[in-house]
């Protein structure tokens, strides 16, 4: 006979595999949360450490520039961050022969 009573275990309602991440269209107001922010300019800077292509780079770029959270300030920051390290990036392939 099978160890575990089949009846006296409880169907497991069908959650989705993913929670869904919050609609883009409605992004948090800055004002409400200034931390927010600040965890959202530390992951960018997080995943531009971790980014070693110039694609990656330009997605992370494309990501600040519609990211609602930030204000005007940080998006530049965080663009000027993804400009250095795509630089970054491109001398060390050494494929710059324009190296200042």
């Amino acid at each position: 006979p099978p160890a575990i009573d089949v009846d006296s275990v409880e169907p497991k309602p069908q959650a989705d595999p993913e929670p869904k991440p919050p609609t883009p269209d409605s992004p948090p107001d800055p004002d409400d949360d200034p931390s927010l922010a600040a965890m959202q300019v530390d992951e960018y800077n997080g995943m531009l450490e971790a980014a070693d292509n110039l694609t990656y780079v330009d997605k992370i770029e494309a990501l600040v520039k519609k990211d609602g959270v930030l204000d005007e300030k940080q998006r530049a920051v965080m663009i000027g961050a993804c400009n250095t390290k795509r630089a970054a990036i491109k001398a060390a392939r050494g494929s710059g022969s324009n190296k200042k």
